[in-house]
């Protein structure tokens, strides 16, 4: 695994994450010589179970659970199901329902200008398209998500964002097939 220097990490830092992204190369960053990181490729799934692996958060509830089980004050499976009512399912929305919900519940991220549902055997996919989203907006885009999948809890949800950066949607992506689009704001497909 090649070593990098911390100054030249900060003069190489794009060339370096595009043999990471693009490559899958590896980079050991040093510090005045010594080993401090290390730089390797992540997907977004890999990198949502290292967090939820790592928090300090889940490591307690984890510890917690570990001790419970240690004094025997666990309950079987079994026990919980006959134990607990049956939940209440909200009835399952179609496409063009998702479409629409998630578009009133994003409608005050002004960077966003569409909404595009695809049905899945398990839920649906929700991609969003956004023209120079702020982090700002990301961050509060992924709240709302969240807010969203409450709502529906029985429902898989997967949410993608787009961001065409000013350029023509159609030279970004292309949604064919897909099952309900709700419109935002003005989308430049050309």
């Amino acid at each position: 695994m090649p070593r990098v220097g911390v100054r030249e990490l900060k003069n190489r830092t794009s060339e370096i994450l595009r043999a990471v992204r693009e490559e899958g190369a590896e980079y050991i960053i040093t510090y005045q010589g010594r080993p401090t990181a290390v730089l390797l490729p992540v997907d977004e799934e890999e990198l949502e179970d290292y967090v939820l692996a790592h928090h300090p958060h889940f490591v307690e509830l984890r510890e917690r659970a570990r001790q419970a089980i240690r004094r025997d004050e666990f309950v079987a499976s079994q026990e919980v199901r006959l134990s607990t009512p049956p939940e209440i399912v909200s009835p399952v929305p179609d496409a063009q329902t998702v479409a629409q919900r998630v578009a009133r519940l994003v409608a005050s991220i002004p960077s966003l200008e569409a909404v595009y549902v695809w049905a899945r055997p398990w839920g649906f996919e929700c991609w969003l398209v956004a023209n120079q989203s702020t982090e700002e907006e990301r961050f509060r885009l992924y709240d709302l998500e969240w807010d969203f999948m409450e709502q529906f809890p029985n429902l898989g949800f997967k949410f993608n964002l787009v961001d065409r950066e000013g350029k023509p949607l159609s030279k970004v992506m292309s949604f064919e097939g897909f099952d309900a689009v709700t419109q935002l704001s003005e989308t430049t497909n050309a």
